[in-house]
């Protein structure tokens, strides 16, 4: 099992994961949305999630993790397609997400957002050399579910 620190590259594990452990982070809708691999929950309630919402009606159709000893047991449990509905709503219409989201919240403070060009537009940033955006991973997990590299 691999766990990332929270400004850690994550994305690329994320991807190369076969199943996700999630609390209510959008991280599980990222996932969702690339592939339709295991997906369990610990999250134990609480007032944060707006009913309905696209995380909300994921965390109702996959696997609860209650111990961690069960782990093997709610990877069995998801069935595919559960979080395909929530992933759609998350991210539709596809290549509007961030207009919608922006004039969304800009409502909520009582504000109108600012006429600007479409940035979508131009060149890519160029590259860094030393950067790295990918990097080799080889895990294997035993019977008690410990890291080995």
């Amino acid at each position: 099992m691999i766990l990332p620190d929270p400004h850690e590259e994550w994305a690329s594990v994320l991807i190369a994961a076969d199943a996700l452990v999630t609390d209510h982070g959008s991280a599980a809708l990222y996932y969702c949305a690339a592939q339709d691999r295991p997906v369990v929950s610990v999250h134990r309630g609480g007032g944060e999630l707006i009913p309905g919402s696209p995380m909300g009606v994921l965390l109702d159709r996959i696997p609860q993790l209650e111990r961690a000893e069960d782990i093997a047991d709610a990877l069995r449990a998801y069935r595919p397609g559960s979080g395909h509905a929530a992933a759609e709503a998350a991210f539709a219409p596809p290549g509007h997400a961030v207009d919608r989201l922006r004039t969304e919240v800009y409502a909520l403070l009582g504000h109108r957002p600012a006429q600007r060009q479409d940035q979508r537009t131009g060149t890519a940033p160029p590259f860094r050399h030393g950067t790295q955006g990918t990097f080799p991973l080889v895990v294997a997990v035993d019977e008690v579910h410990r890291l080995r590299r």
